[in-house]
């Protein structure tokens, strides 16, 4: 609870890796109660500000339908731009779902 107090403190300064790993921890339920709402919110914010994290994790939201409706298209496409930022677990997705 005290690192999600911190985390919200960072991203509310603006810190686009804390909007991110607060919004994997409410979507998650992880130390906080589950919040998909302000989750996904978070995720949303981290995607537009460019964090390749926060993207593959939306992309899993929108793959699932986790908080947001299910949207196989608009979840490639924030895998694909993620993979594009270089991160590797996009790409490994990627790979996967595209069999």
């Amino acid at each position: 609870a005290e690192a999600a107090y911190w985390l919200k403190q960072a991203a509310d300064a603006g810190s686009r890796a804390a909007k991110g790993i607060l919004g994997r921890m409410y979507v998650d339920g992880v130390d906080v109660p589950q919040n998909l709402k302000d989750g996904v919110a978070f995720l949303q914010e981290a995607t537009f500000a460019g964090d390749a994290e926060a993207m593959l994790h939306l992309g899993a939201c929108y793959y699932k339908g986790t908080g947001v409706p299910k949207d196989g298209e608009r979840a490639r496409a924030l895998f694909r731009k993620s993979a594009e930022l270089g991160n590797k677990k996009a790409r490994e997705t990627l790979r996967k779902i595209e069999r």
